[in-house]
Parts: C-alpha cells; structure tokens; sequence
C-alpha cells in the first residue's frame, strides 16, 4: 500500500518541474540562469521517491540554486519534512536502539499491526513488579493543586461554575 503512496507523490510532484523562469534571484541579489533539470531522491513516510527540480546556477557567487528544493522543504535534506518530524518524535520518546529500530521497519514499508499489541494490565501490580516509565501517581495530588475552573476530573469545581464547553 505505501509503494502506491510513494508512486502517487512522486507522480503529484512530478507535474512540477521545478522551472521557475529563465532566471531566479539566487539569494545574494544576482540572478541565476536556468541550467537544466536535476533529480533527487528524498525519503518520505511513504517510502523513496524521486522528484525532479528545476537547476539555476547564478555566474556572480558560483552558488546553484534549486528552488523547489526550498518550496518542498527539502534544501540540504534528504528526509521529507514529515518524516524528519516523526524522526525527531522517535528520537525524544524512546532510547536510540529502541528509535532506531521503529524508524528501520517504519522505513522499509513496515507498520505495527497495533491488533497485536496486547492490553495494557488493569488491575494492580504484582508486589514484585515495578513500574516501567510510569509518571509520578497523581492521586497524592490536592484539589488546590490545580488551577481554579480547570477541566481536571480532580477539581472540585461545581458544574455550575465550569467553564462552558465550546
């Protein structure tokens, strides 16, 4: 399914070349000349995808530019901005085997299949278990401790001072 992603936004893309004109302003306040087409691979959360841009190249500072590159948020970068994002998510929440694993199978086209993940425990744990990752409890935790007329289920706010809902 996500190969017929991946070749849907490549094709979608592609119906831009990237040519913005004979010349573009090339950052510095030159003009570059449109030289021809370049292409790039970048890696999106649907798999890899090729995306051909318009190529300038200012005679002045001896600088390319591509200015889709920019447009696609992709200049310097071969990862999709949203796969960056999801990178950067994986990163902050688990240890770097742990991310580094999730993004290789989320890369090669794999998902969890999130049926096969068993519940979550209700009850109390056994005497001998600890929790793993868990957040301080919240119980010990005064109705004060919260701002006045927040939507906390602790608060003890009535429901006819609550704040309406919108």
């Amino acid at each position: 399914m996500t190969q017929i992603g991946a070749s849907l936004l490549e094709q979608l893309l592609g119906a831009d070349g990237g040519y913005r004109g004979p010349r573009v302003d090339c950052g510095d306040g030159h003009s570059a000349r449109f030289v021809g087409y370049r292409d790039k691979t970048i890696t999106t959360v649907l798999g890899a995808i090729t995306v051909r841009r318009g190529y300038y190249h200012c005679a002045d500072c001896g600088h390319g530019v591509l200015p889709r590159d920019d447009e696609l948020g992709v200049a310097d970068a071969s990862l999709s901005p949203g796969l960056r994002k999801i990178t950067a998510v994986a990163a902050a929440a688990a240890p770097f085997a742990a991310a580094s694993t999730l993004l290789a199978e989320l890369e090669s086209g794999w998902a969890p299949n999130v049926s096969n993940v068993p519940p979550k425990p209700t009850g109390p744990l056994p005497p001998t278990a600890k929790p793993a990752n868990r957040p301080p409890s919240t119980a010990a935790r005064s109705p004060s401790s919260h701002p006045p007329n927040s939507r906390c289920p602790t608060n003890s706010t009535s429901p006819s001072t609550a704040p309406a809902s919108p």
